[in-house]
């Protein structure tokens, strides 16, 4: 064992211990004697442990941090249990039909706005039956992988424990969805569990109250101003699971009540260890799901987190909720341990190492207020990784609440509402606006990477004052800075998280050895109107060092534009990043890149692999429905990073490098989720065939039939392409597996593991309407729209895939005069 010697010298030695019952202090003074010796494991055991191992030779709480499980290994167990996996999940959404989209246009003839909303009420009414099927196989995935996750690390847990000879009576806590124990025990038996070669670190264990803001009961949903998000946008937070994770359980009765909660508690389900009814839990739970909350139709599922401590109780009942299946869960609180400006392994607990774990393995999103003491840091957990952390405004003022970092975590991430009530309230809005997200998309759910980057891409406001000795004062927190300090990206908003995923300005993956931890996105954004763009991105951290958040995992982002400077996010400290950045007059080409910083002085873990979610919008995006995958895009192939391009002379498909020419434009379309066609953006042709038959595969060409090709959703941000021959299987894939540019694309046997046969589809901002690509959507693109109509009636259409792509405003596979006028309302 590598090991050190840590002596005391004959001096008095001071040394600082939080009582395990209250928010006290207490110096313990060591007597002066001759020089003794310790021996500690150098390598494993903490600091703080390690000097509490000094003064104790009894047993001590303890954090046992252990290997974590092979997430792979886990999905795959899933996947044969349930005949499906994660990404099959996702449903074909077939668009409104032509009669509903000419209801539309008489109903908002003259004001386009009304237009636009009407279309997504629609949308929504007519895709019921595709998203309710995606939120039910959601949920039979979560389900099975929450079973899987338990009896995984039960299995594991008792290996440790047995192989240890930990007793059972010295247990306080076995984690089921995180490899963390917790349990008493002697100096000698730390020391012999750090030789364990799947222990990760020993780190001590304290208990802390709780913390929860007082609130003042007599405020009412609408003075936050989001009692019509729901009715604006159709859309309730049906079906989607809120988990309260509160002090007391919310109320099932309102027994105690003259307050206004305007709460169906009817909806309320109780999990876990129940305490009292609690009446800040109660209120939360209204502000995310109440009659006047901003879900109001969401479930509400509770659990208290007040114990007199934190402790076994509050983390069983935190595990009680993901197992009931909820998908989110609010915590309007924080724990009662400040932070220390001087204490800088302070920055780092196992309490965040432990939600940061949860939330990577059972994808559960978690959002927590980040405090409201402005002396102190961020309090306990809420500098969190993978957790959302949300500071308050009212009435465009942000209440000086806590915001410092002091070099942990980057925090927070958003700013919402308040009520001058802290935020305890903030973190209910956003996790009601979460919950909102779900219902349009489900299969979200389990992407808590993906949503926090839409959240943050969905940003175009920052709050310019703060309450400052309760005076407003200017602060100088911009857009164009990025992730700042009192308020991270900004206000996030709702309407612009929907059409960020309907319009697919989003995108996922994992960054691995394959792709050499880097990737660069090329995204074609016409103006419409806009001004700024957004581009955000967010990773999950798995393997940080307690006490040290410097190990960490870092990637930093980067937009680029020929006609503009590039503008850059690297917080070396997060697991977040955003530009925000003017767009340009001339170009409409934007390189979003993202890459992991390399140092060869950097303590960073470097993990192997990193799920990350990346989105993007302007200041004037607005919600255009579109079906399944259907838009056009850059194809690029997941192994060599060569874009799948045409030739205008031949029927040839070749991977060439990037240039951003049309002859690298591709439009998928979707024929109501039952065939799929790939076709190039420029050209007649009707989908992706297969040529001439060479050896083992056939050359792929561009060809005016249309036999049926299928899109499959893979595991890790990349689709493939599939055709059968009979009873055989087919992918698009790269000429022996090549990564020359200038090779052809080639249908080869089905191989799932087959990097080359795995593509990223990297979508464009076209919207359907701007016939002529100008980047706006005027009178002129109808008049197209009536000669495109005219010469097909007549048999003698040249209009390109593209242009056909975009006249069909209404999505309903047919170009007709109903196009035009629907063209027409949206530009009056």
């Amino acid at each position: 064992m590598k090991s050190k010697s840590l002596k005391l010298l004959s001096c008095v030695l001071s040394v600082a211990i939080l009582s395990s019952s209250s928010f006290a202090t207490n110096i313990v003074y060591a007597e002066e004697k001759e020089i003794i010796e310790v021996t500690v494991s150098e390598s494993k055991i903490t600091d703080s442990l390690a000097q509490t191992m000094l003064l104790e030779s009894d047993k001590i709480p303890v954090y046992i941090w252990y290997n974590s499980v092979d997430r792979d290994i886990i999905e795959n167990r899933v996947a044969d249990k349930i005949g499906f996996s994660s990404d099959e999940i996702e449903e074909s959404y077939p668009l409104p039909k032509n009669e509903l989209i000419n209801e539309l246009s008489q109903a908002a003839n003259g004001d386009p706005n009304e237009y636009l909303k009407l279309m997504m009420e629609n949308h929504l009414k007519m895709t019921a039956d595709e998203r309710e099927e995606e939120r039910q196989k959601t949920e039979i995935y979560i389900e099975a992988l929450n079973n899987e996750l338990r009896e995984t690390y039960c299995e594991l847990s008792s290996i440790i424990k047995k192989d240890n000879a930990i007793s059972d009576d010295d247990v306080i806590f076995t984690s089921s969805y995180a490899p963390m124990i917790i349990a008493s025990l002697s100096p000698d038996e730390i020391n012999n569990l750090a030789d364990d070669k799947d222990i990760c670190q020993l780190d001590l264990y304290e208990e802390y109250s709780v913390e929860f803001e007082s609130i003042n009961m007599g405020t009412t949903m609408a003075d936050m101003g989001i009692d019509n998000i729901a009715s604006s946008l159709s859309l309730t937070g049906n079906n989607v699971k809120i988990g309260i994770h509160d002090s007391g359980y919310v109320s099932t009765t309102l027994d105690t009540s003259a307050l206004n909660y305007n709460l169906d508690v009817s909806k309320v389900t109780l999990v876990g260890n129940t305490d009292s009814q609690g009446d800040h839990a109660t209120y939360v739970a209204a502000i995310a799901a109440g009659r006047d909350g901003v879900a109001p139709n969401a479930p509400i599922y509770s659990a208290s987190a007040n114990s007199d401590t934190w402790g076994a109780s509050t983390l069983n009942n935190y595990e009680a909720l993901i197992t009931a299946g909820a998908r989110v869960i609010n915590c309007s609180w924080v724990m009662s341990s400040p932070r220390s400006a001087i204490s800088p392994l302070n920055l780092y607990t196992s309490t965040e190492k432990y939600f940061d774990n949860v939330i990577a393995q059972t994808g559960v999103t978690t959002v927590f207020s980040a405090g409201n003491n402005d002396t102190e840091i961020i309090r306990e957990p809420s500098l969190a990784f993978n957790i959302i952390t949300v500071n308050g405004f009212m009435n465009n003022v942000i209440n000086n609440y806590s915001y410092d970092h002091n070099n942990g975590c980057y925090k927070p991430d958003v700013v919402a509402c308040s009520l001058n009530n802290g935020t305890s309230v903030s973190a209910p809005v956003i996790s009601g606006m979460i919950a909102l997200l779900y219902e349009y998309k489900p299969n979200l759910m389990t992407h808590p990477e993906t949503v926090k980057a839409i959240l943050l891409a969905s940003v175009h406001e920052k709050i310019q004052y703060a309450q400052i000795n309760n005076v407003p004062t200017q602060i100088n927190e911009y857009l164009s800075s990025g992730l700042t300090n009192r308020q991270g990206a900004g206000v996030p908003n709702l309407y612009r998280m929907i059409s960020i995923v309907a319009q697919h300005s989003y995108g996922y993956g994992r960054f691995n050895s394959n792709n050499g931890y880097s990737r660069e996105i090329p995204i074609l954004q016409p103006r419409y109107g806009a001004s700024n763009i957004n581009a955000s991105m967010a990773y999950l951290q798995t393997d940080v060092e307690v006490g040290n958040p410097s190990t960490r995992d870092d990637y930093d982002i980067s937009l680029l534009n020929p006609s503009l400077s590039t503008k850059s996010s690297a917080k070396s400290l997060s697991s977040t990043e955003m530009v925000y950045s003017s767009m340009s007059n001339t170009n409409n080409n934007y390189t979003l890149k993202i890459e992991r910083y390399n140092s060869p002085s950097s303590p960073m873990i470097h993990m192997s692999e990193a799920k990350y979610g990346y989105a993007w919008s302007t200041d004037n995006t607005v919600f255009y429905p579109s079906n399944y995958e259907e838009g056009v895009y850059y194809i690029k192939n997941a192994s060599s990073g060569k874009y799948l391009s045409y030739n205008n002379n031949n029927n040839n498909v070749k991977l060439e490098n990037f240039n951003g020419n049309t002859t690298q434009l591709w439009v998928i379309n979707d024929d109501f989720g039952i065939l799929d066609y790939l076709k190039s953006a420029n050209g007649y042709d009707k989908n992706l065939d297969l040529g001439s038959l060479t050896g083992s595969f056939y050359k792929a060409v561009r060809s005016t039939n249309s036999f049926m090709l299928n899109l499959f959703n893979n595991s890790d941000g990349t689709y493939s392409f599939e055709r059968f021959i009979s009873t055989s299987g087919y992918r698009l894939g790269v000429y022996n597996n090549s990564n020359s540019s200038g090779v052809d694309a080639s249908w080869y046997s089905k191989d799932v593991n087959n990097q080359f046969q795995k593509w990223h589809l990297e979508a464009t901002g076209y919207k359907r309407g701007d016939v002529d690509l100008d980047g706006s959507i005027t009178t002129t693109d109808a008049a197209l729209v009536l000669n495109i109509y005219s010469a097909m009636s007549i048999g003698n259409n040249t209009a390109n895939n593209i242009e056909m792509f975009l006249a069909d405003f209404n999505g309903d596979r047919i170009i007709d005069a109903t196009d035009a006028s629907l063209i027409l309302n949206a530009t009056t």
